[in-house]
């Protein structure tokens, strides 16, 4: 349901458009991404109409959907049509085909393990490559405009409207059919989450689906695609509608047909008037199906993909939806800024300390809180024409804070150690007054995504596996060595190109003797280089921040890891707890 949002609402100025499509880029991740921590099952109803647009029929069928292999979509199990359910028998039978070919496919990853890796490395790059293009497509498509607020499903949300250009010149097949859609979305004022998006058939418009199939949608045709936050933790698809104008709507038919419907009075029409779907708790249901050996594999991909996928009754309306989700999650910089799917979002390594003397002098012209994190950060936008328009401001002073010791220092120790070590994982942060208020300045690192977004840690494709664990282990030794003990999902950032990026450390340099972290593993690298601190070195590179006791902890917390180091070898050998 959209009504108004109230006349205070309405009262206050807008969001700026730019750095509130960032914030969309930064949160929305797509459906198909999402919907891997969930099995869900999907209910399609479709209207049949005569040439007249007279209702001729009505089918139902409701699927279990679960994730594909490799190169595959989701994959559907029919479990009943038209409300009669499907014999256990047919279901076996299914499974049986299913099981098979899951044998099958292990067998491949188990005889060719390279040719596999690199098989899924090419579908994941024509992937991204894909979605680049068609992003592209998007600013030549559409002129966006922030509308107002309006109350969707009890959320407070921004309206935009996306109009095609009359002068668009579009390059890719998805982008020549949004031409002929315009589009109204709304998006939550406060988790940045598309909660729903409206299309609208301007002109008839026909898409071929292959294999001989196309799709022809009518002038006046509609579709509303709406999402809904799941568990509190995120936003999934929640339904699809579909309709037609009068006497006209989707339609769909073969070639034959086509040329049929040409020479004569016309066919009848194919409309799927509704999609729904109802969410299961998160589970991996589906590993019944599938060789232990691969499900988790299958997983991994399947949280690594960058496609969508809603149903095959929706072929028209996902290009669109598809483009329109890419359109709020890459509006916030100009086309010709947008980085690439595979470019680090560590900036800072080639340039640090002209990127730390910018945070020094940087001109703020807003300030803003956050709204997430205990520590009330506030966002800084800074005036245009340096190296990067934004960083976190961190004021917290030196204290217990609700139970736990805090200090905006902390923030300042932790990327001087950070450099120290060469851990390369702490975008730059200074010390620096901001309107006579003194706190830890921190780069922000766009094109990000948290570990709490993405409703866990995430698995990379094979191709990054060894280096992403081998961050991960460096980062648990890290967090151990300054006694974070708040390294919680939303402070571990992961960018497109598997890199890892650590946030938030205030709550660390405690004299706490404690790691938060099981130790399993070793970096031996990163370990060599603890190893070789001591009081005396670490006094000039973080003893400004930090007191002698905090220092000392620091060098205890090292010395009970190599305690811990020493059972481990002596229990499993080297070979089993060293990283190279």
């Amino acid at each position: 349901m959209i009504r108004t949002a109230t006349s205070a609402a309405q009262e206050r100025p807008l969001p700026e458009l730019a750095p509130f499509l960032e914030e969309v880029q930064e949160r929305l991740q797509t459906d198909r991404s999402l919907q891997s921590g969930y099995t869900y099952v999907e209910t399609r109803r479709e209207l049949k109409l005569d040439k007249h647009g007279r209702a001729t029929g009505v089918s139902e069928k409701v699927f279990e959907t679960y994730p594909g292999f490799s190169g595959e979509p989701r994959w559907e199990r029919l479990i009943a049509e038209d409300g009669i359910p499907v014999p256990a028998e047919k279901l076996e039978d299914g499974d049986r085909r299913r099981q098979k070919k899951a044998e099958s496919y292990a067998r491949q990853l188990q005889d060719h393990p390279e040719q596999e890796d690199a098989r899924q490395l090419r579908l994941q790059k024509e992937s991204q490559q894909q979605a680049s293009e068609v992003a592209a497509d998007i600013f030549r498509v559409y002129e966006i405009r922030m509308l107002r607020r309006e109350m969707v499903d009890n959320h407070q949300t921004i309206a935009f409207s996306l109009s095609p250009r009359r002068d668009a010149k579009p390059r890719t097949r998805v982008g020549r059919d949004m031409a002929h859609f315009s589009a109204t979305a709304w998006v939550s004022e406060s988790d940045f989450e598309l909660v729903r998006l409206e299309l609208v058939a301007i002109h008839t418009v026909k898409m071929g689906l292959g294999v001989g199939l196309f799709a022809r949608v009518h002038k006046g045709a509609s579709a509303t695609f709406a999402r809904r936050k799941i568990n509190g933790e995120v936003w999934l698809p929640a339904k699809s509608i579909y309709e037609g104008a009068p006497g006209s709507g989707w339609s769909r038919s073969s070639d034959s047909e086509a040329n049929r419907s040409s020479a004569t009075t016309g066919s009848s029409r194919w409309i799927p008037s509704r999609v729904s779907f109802r969410l299961r708790s998160k589970s991996r249901k589906w590993h019944r199906l599938l060789p232990a050996t691969i499900a988790a594999r299958i997983d991994s991909q399947e949280r690594g993909s960058t496609m969508v996928r809603v149903s095959r009754l929706s072929v028209v309306a996902f290009c669109v939806v598809t483009g329109t989700a890419s359109l709020l999650a890459s509006a916030s910089v100009p086309l010709s800024l947008q980085t690439s799917a595979t470019e680090s979002a560590k900036t800072w390594l080639d340039k640090r300390q002209a990127m730390e003397d910018y945070l020094r002098v940087a001109e703020v012209i807003k300030m803003e809180d956050i709204g997430l994190g205990v520590t009330r950060p506030r966002r800084a936008y800074l005036a245009p024409g340096g190296p990067f328009d934004r960083m976190a401001f961190k004021t917290i002073k030196p204290g217990y804070h609700q139970g736990f010791w805090e200090s905006y220092k902390s923030e300042v120790a932790a990327y001087e150690l950070d450099k120290f070590l060469a851990l390369d994982m702490i975008p730059p942060t200074v010390e620096r007054k901001v309107k006579n208020e003194t706190g830890a300045a921190v780069m922000w690192v766009s094109s990000t995504k948290s570990f709490k977004d993405l409703g866990g840690p995430p698995t990379p494709p094979p191709a990054h596996l060894a280096a992403w664990s081998r961050q991960l282990i460096r980062a648990k030794m890290f967090d151990n060595l300054i006694c974070n003990i708040d390294p919680n999902l939303g402070n571990w950032l992961v960018d497109s190109s598997w890199n890892l990026v650590l946030i938030d450390h205030t709550r660390s340099f405690t004299t706490k003797k404690d790691v938060p972290h099981e130790v399993t593993r070793i970096d031996r690298e990163l370990w060599n280089r603890m190893k070789a601190l001591s009081v005396e070195t670490l006094t000039p590179v973080i003893g400004t921040w930090v007191g002698e006791k905090e220092i000392r902890a620091i060098i205890e917390r090292r010395d009970r890891l190599q305690g811990i180091i020493d059972k481990l070898v002596a229990a499993k050998g080297e070979a089993a707890i060293y990283v190279q």
